[in-house]
C-alpha cells in the first residue's frame, strides 16, 4: 500500500495513532502483531558445513577416493607408499577447503552490515512524551521525531519537514541530499527516489528537522526489501568452477576406463602367460593393485591447490591495481565479463560538481578546470578572456562563496583540495578559488550576521552580510524561475538596470538551454539595503527575498572522469559492452554517456525506471540489449537489468556504492563495489571492491582476469600432459609386459612407481605449473573478445595436442626403461639392473616436463621468440631438477623414491637428447599453426 500520495491524517486514521503517540499497551500489541522492527537472517552455514560443502566437486570426490584407496592398499601391503599418498592427498583437500571456508564465511557477513546501518535508538513521542527506545521496539504508528545527525528507524510518513534533508544516497544513489516536505504526493506510480515526502529507514539526516508515522517496519521497509533480495540471490557457479568440473567428469571416465582395460589386459596376458598352469590369486591381487596404483598416479593431485595458488597471486597483482578481491572465483570470471553496468556518480564521473558554464553580462563564459582543485581558465567562443580583475564575475563569486554553507581546504598530507559540505556549493567556491577569491577573507570584510536556509518551497538560501563602509549586502542563490520572479534589476555592463519581461524570457531560454546540457543551474542575485532599515525588518522570506537584482547562472555538473574515456574505448576493443545505471536524472546521464562516446543519440536507448514498469518482460528482455543507460532505477530495477542480461547469455559485472545496489551486486556474475563512497554493505556483498572507485580500475581487472585464466590453461594444460604421459607408459608397460627372472620367478616390472608419480606431480611439476600462474599476458589480450563462458576449459586442439605429446612422454620414458634393463652396464643382480632403469624412466619422466613447460608458455608463439621475462618460471625448473638429484643421489632420499645414482653419461647421452625431443617437436607444431594463422607470426 502506497502512503506517499495520501493526505498524513489519513495514515494516522489508517493507523489509528496521532502526533501524541500510542500507548504503552497499543505498542506491546503491535510489537505481537507485527514483530521487531530489524532485519531477519536467513539460517546461515555452520562453520562445519561450510568446511564439508568444500568436498562437493567432482575432482575432490575422485581426490577423496584416491586417499581412502590408498589408505586401504596401505593395510592391505603395508606398502609405505601408499601411506604417503594417502596423507599427502589428504593435506592438499584440507588446505583448499579451509581456503574455500574462509572466503564463503566472509561472503556471509553481508546481512550482518546491513543490520549495522539501523540506528541503536530512535525518538519517538509515547503516550503524549517524548521518550528514547530501542529501535527493534519501534511499530507501525509510532510517531518519530528526526533532527540533524539522526538515522531514520523505519519507514515514515512525514507530517512536518523544517527544512528537512536526508541523505538518500545508500538507498537510490542520488549522491546530493534530498530536500523533504510533508504534502502528499499526487502521483501514486513513482521511483523511490522521487518520494518527497517519505523518510526511509537507514538514511541519514544531514539538515534540519521533521516529525513522522511510522507506516513500515522490519523486512517491511525499503531496507528490508534489499535484504530479502540480497538473502534470494542465489550463488552461481563460476565459468572456471564450470570448466573444471567438466574437466574433473572426463578425467574420471577416462581414468575407470583405463584402470579396467590394465586390470582385464594384465590379467589376460598372465592367464596366457601361465597357461596350462590356472591362474593364482596373487597374479589377479598384482593386477588390482597395478590398475588402483594406476588410477591413484593418474589424478592430479596438485591441480586444485595450484588453482588456488593462480587465483590467490591475481588477487595480490590486483591489489597493485587498487582492486581488492574477496571472492577467489571472480578473478577468472572477470575474463569473460561481456557487459559492465557502471553506476555514473564517482566512477566514471569525478563525484566533484564543477561548474562548467557561466551566463553574464548577456554572455556564455566556459570555465575550464577538473575537480575541487582552484585551477582553470574561461573562455568566450573559444578565446581565453581574463575574468580575475573583472567587477561583474567578483560580484558573482562574491555571492556564491557567501550565500553557501560549504568549505573548501587544501590538505598538505594528501596534497590536495578537500571540501566540507553540500557539493553544489563546494563548486562556488572552486569558481571563486579560479579568480583568486577566498571565503576565508571575504567574511573579514563582509562578515555574516544572518541566513534563511534553503528549503524545498522557496528553492533558494540567503545571507546576509554587514559592511563597515557600504550597505548591509543580502546574498541569494537558488533556482533560476524562483530567483527571477523576484528580481527587478540586473547587474550588466557594471551598472543597475531594469529587468524586463523580455530580459527575464531570454535568462529562462538561456537556462534552460543549460538543463539540456545536463547542467544543474542555479542563479545568483543580490541586493542593498541599509542598517537600520534591516534592523527594522523581520528576517523572513517575504520582507528578505525581494526587489533583488540578478547577476549571473552557473551551470555545474560532475565531469567525467580523465581516465574513463580512455577505458570505455578499451572495454569497446576487447568486445565488452558498458551500461550506465543510475538513480540520477535521466538527461544527466545520457549527457555524461554522451559526452564519454558510449551513447550514439541515432543507435542507443536511455530510459527510466517508471519506463521500465510499464513494459512487460518480453518487452524488456527484447530492448535490453540496446540500452546504454538506465536512470532513475531502485534496487529491483538493477536486479532485472542484471538477470535479463544473464538471460541473453551475458556474464554481467555490476558495480555500486549505496545499499541499494547490493542486491543487484549479489546476482551478477562480478559484483564491484566501491571502496571510497561504498557503504559496507555493498563491499560485503561484491566480489571485488575498487579502492579508488574508478572505472578505469575495472578494465584493468578484467586484463588481470583474462591473463590469469590464459595461464591457468597453460598450467593445466601442462600438467595434464604429464598425466597422461604417466597413465600412457604404464599403460603400455603393461601391454608390453616387461618382466625380469628374480629367485627363477617372472616378475612384471613397470618403468615408475606410485610414490614416485606422486613427486613427479606435486613437486617437479608443480613448481613449473605455479611459476606458469605469473606468466605475462599476451601483448593482444585486450584485442580479443571474451571468451564463451561455456568453452571448455581444455578445447579440441588442446586435447590432440596433450594425447601427442602423452604419446612422445611414453615412448621416450618407456625407451629409456628399456635401455636401462639391457643392463648396459653388467649389473651383477636383476634387482638392481631394475633400479637403476627405473631411475632412467623415472627422471626421463621428469625432464620431458622441464622441455614441455617452455613451450606452454604460449600455445602458438615461439618458445625462442618470447620475451624472459618469467624469471619465476627458470627458477621453479632449476628447483625441480636440484631436487630430482636430491632425490637421485642422496643417501637416504633416494631409498625412500626407490632411486640409484645414474651415470653422466646416461645424461648426456640418452636422458637429455630424449627429453628435449618434446620442445622441438612441438615448435615444429606451433610454426605450423602460424603458417595457418599470419596473425600469429
Amino acid at each position: 500500500m502506497s502512503f506517499h500520495h495520501k493526505p498524513v491524517e489519513e495514515v494516522f486514521k489508517e493507523f489509528e495513532t496521532s502526533e501524541e503517540g500510542l500507548s504503552s499497551k497499543e505498542v506491546k500489541n503491535r510489537l505481537d502483531k507485527y514483530g521487531y522492527n530489524e532485519i531477519e537472517e536467513k539460517k546461515g552455514k555452520s562453520i562445519l558445513k561450510m568446511f564439508f560443502s568444500q568436498f562437493t566437486e567432482l575432482l575432490t570426490i575422485i581426490l577423496i577416493v584416491a586417499v581412502g584407496i590408498s589408505f586401504v592398499l596401505w593395510i592391505i601391503t603395508r606398502d609405505q607408499e601408499n601411506l604417503i599418498d594417502a596423507v599427502v592427498i589428504l593435506a592438499i583437500l584440507i588446505v583448499n577447503a579451509i581456503i574455500g571456508v574462509r572466503q564463503e564465511y566472509k561472503s556471509e557477513k553481508a546481512l550482518e552490515a546491513l543490520k549495522e546501518l539501523s540506528s541503536p535508538e530512535a525518538t519517538l513521542v509515547r503516550n503524549g512524551k517524548m521518550v528514547k527506545v530501542p529501535s527493534r521496539d519501534v511499530v507501525p504508528g509510532d510517531y518519530v521525531v528526526l533532527q540533524t545527525g539522526d538515522k531514520v528507524v523505519a519507514d515514515l510518513r512525514l507530517n512536518k519537514a523544517m527544512n528537512l534533508k536526508i541523505d538518500e544516497s545508500m538507498l537510490t544513489g542520488e549522491s546530493v541530499p534530498v530536500t523533504k516536505k510533508s504534502q502528499e504526493l499526487e502521483s501514486e506510480k513513482i521511483p523511490v527516489s522521487e518520494m518527497k515526502n517519505i523518510a526511509f529507514s537507514g538514511t541519514i539526516v544531514t539538515y534540519g528537522g521533521g516529525e513522522g508515522v511510522v507506516f513500515r517496519t522490519g523486512m517491511k521497509t525499503e531496507m528490508g526489501k534489499i535484504a530479502d533480495l540480497i538473502q534470494s540471490a542465489e550463488e552461481k557457479q563460476t565459468p572456471l568452477q564450470k570448466s573444471l568440473a567438466q574437466l574433473s567428469k572426463w578425467l574420471t571416465i577416462l581414468v575407470v576406463i583405463v584402470s579396467v582395460v590394465v586390470f582385464i589386459v594384465g590379467i589376460t596376458r598372465n592367464y596366457f602367460f601361465t597357461y596350462p598352469d590356472p591362474l593364482g590369486f596373487q597374479d589377479i591381487e598384482e593386477m588390482f593393485l597395478s590398475a588402483v596404483g594406476l588410477a591413484v598416479a593418474a589424478i592430479p593431485e596438485g591441480l586444485p591447490a595450484i588453482v588456488t595458488i593462480a587465483l590467490s597471486i591475481g588477487v595480490a597483482r590486483m591489489v597493485e591495481n587498487k582492486a581488492i578481491i574477496r571472492k577467489l572465483s571472480a578473478v577468472e570470471t572477470l575474463g569473460c565479463a561481456t557487459v559492465i553496468c557502471s553506476d555514473k556518480t564517482g566512477t566514471l564521473t569525478q563525484n566533484e560538481m564543477t561548474i562548467r558554464e557561466v551566463y553574464l553580462n548577456g554572455k556564455n563564459i566556459s570555465v575550464s578546470g577538473v575537480g575541487y582543485e582552484p585551477k582553470g581558465e574561461f573562455k568566450v567562443d573559444g578565446k581565453p578572456i581574463e575574468l580575475k580583475d573583472d567587477p561583474h564575475m567578483n560580484l558573482l563569486c562574491r555571492i556564491g562563496i557567501l550565500c553557501s554553507d560549504a568549505e573548501l581546504t587544501y590538505d598538505d598530507e594528501k596534497d590536495n583540495w578537500e571540501i566540507f559540505g553540500d557539493p553544489t556549493e563546494a563548486s562556488l567556491l572552486v569558481l571563486g578559488g579560479k579568480i583568486d577569491l577566498w571565503k576565508k577573507e571575504l567574511l573579514k570584510e563582509y562578515p555574516k550576521v544572518n541566513v534563511i536556509p534553503f528549503d524545498s518551497d522557496r528553492k533558494m538560501m540567503t545571507t546576509i552580510h554587514e559592511h563597515k563602509d557600504e550597505k548591509d549586502k543580502i546574498y541569494t542563490k537558488g533556482a533560476p524561475e524562483q530567483i527571477i520572479s523576484r528580481s527587478v534589476k540586473k547587474f550588466e555592463n557594471n551598472k543597475i538596470i531594469e529587468l524586463t519581461e523580455e530580459n527575464k524570457e531570454k535568462i529562462l531560454k538561456i537556462n534552460e538551454e543549460m538543463t539540456k546540457k545536463a547542467l544543474r543551474t542555479l542563479a545568483l542575485a543580490y541586493r542593498e539595503i541599509e542598517p537600520s532599515t534591516l534592523d527594522s525588518l523581520k528576517i523572513e522570506s517575504e520582507s528578505i527575498e525581494k526587489d533583488l537584482i540578478f547577476v549571473g547562472l552557473v551551470g555545474m555538473i560532475d565531469p567525467p572522469r580523465e581516465e574513463s574515456k580512455g577505458a570505455l574505448k578499451e572495454c569497446e576493443q576487447a568486445g565488452m559492452k558498458a551500461i550506465i545505471i543510475t538513480g540520477d536524472h535521466k538527461l544527466t546521464a545520457q549527457a555524461i554517456a554522451s559526452e564519454l562516446g558510449m551513447f550514439d543519440k541515432d543507435d542507443d536507448i536511455a530510459i527510466t525506471g517508471s519506463e521500465i514498469n510499464e513494459m512487460t518482460n518480453s518487452e524488456f528482455d527484447e530492448i535490453i540489449e540496446k540500452v546504454k543507460v538506465f536512470a532513475r532505477v531502485s534496487p529491483e530495477h538493477k536486479v532485472k537489468v542484471c538477470v535479463s542480461l544473464q538471460n541473453k547469455g551475458n556474464v554481467v559485472a555490476m558495480t555500486g556504492d549505496g545499499v541499494n545496489d547490493s542486491p543487484a551486486i549479489k546476482a551478477a556474475d562480478i559484483g564491484v563495489a566501491m571502496g571510497i563512497a561504498g557503504t559496507e554493505v555493498t563491499k560485503e556483498a561484491a566480489d571485488m571492491t575498487l579502492m579508488d572507485d574508478n572505472f578505469a580500475t575495472i578494465i584493468n581487472a578484467v586484463r588481470e582476469g583474462r591473463g590469469i585464466y590464459d595461464n591457468i590453461r597453460k598450467f593445466i594444460f601442462y600438467l595434464l600432459s604429464s598425466n597422461i604421459g604417466e597413465i600412457l607408459t604404464l599403460f603400455i608397460s603393461i601391454l608390453i609386459g616387461f618382466q625380469v627372472i628374480i629367485d627363477g620367478n617372472p616378475i612384471l616390472v613397470l618403468p615408475i612407481l606410485p610414490v614416485q608419480i606422486l613427486w613427479i606431480n606435486l613437486v617437479t611439476d608443480g613448481l613449473p605449473a605455479t611459476a606458469l600462474s605469473v606468466e605475462p599476458k599476451d601483448e593482444d589480450i585486450m584485442s580479443r573478445p571474451p571468451r564463451n563462458p561455456k568453452e571448455p576449459v581444455i578445447n579440441k586442439a588442446m586435447a590432440l595436442n596433450m594425447i601427442l605429446v602423452g604419446f612422445m612422454i611414453s615412448i621416450g620414458t618407456i625407451f629409456t626403461f628399456y635401455w636401462g634393463l639391457q643392463n648396459p652396464y653388467g649389473f651383477p643382480s636383476e634387482e638392481f639392473k631394475v633400479l637403476y632403469a627405473r631411475t632412467i624412466s623415472f627422471t626421463t619422466l621428469m625432464m620431458f616436463q622441464m622441455f614441455r613447460v617452455l613451450s606452454c608458455r604460449s600455445f602458438k608463439r615461439s618458445a625462442f621468440k618470447l620475451k624472459p621475462h618469467n624469471k619465476a618460471l627458470y627458477l621453479a625448473m632449476f628447483s625441480s631438477i636440484v631436487l630430482q638429484l636430491v632425490v637421485i643421489y642422496v643417501p637416504g632420499v633416494r631409498d625412500i623414491f626407490y632411486c640409484t645414482p645414474i651415470y653422466l653419461l646416461d645424461w648426456l647421452l640418452l636422458i637429455l637428447p630424449v627429453c628435449s625431443s618434446v620442445l622441438i617437436i612441438n615448435e615444429v607444431y606451433k610454426y605450423y599453426l602460424r603458417r595457418k594463422d599470419a596473425s600469429l607470426r
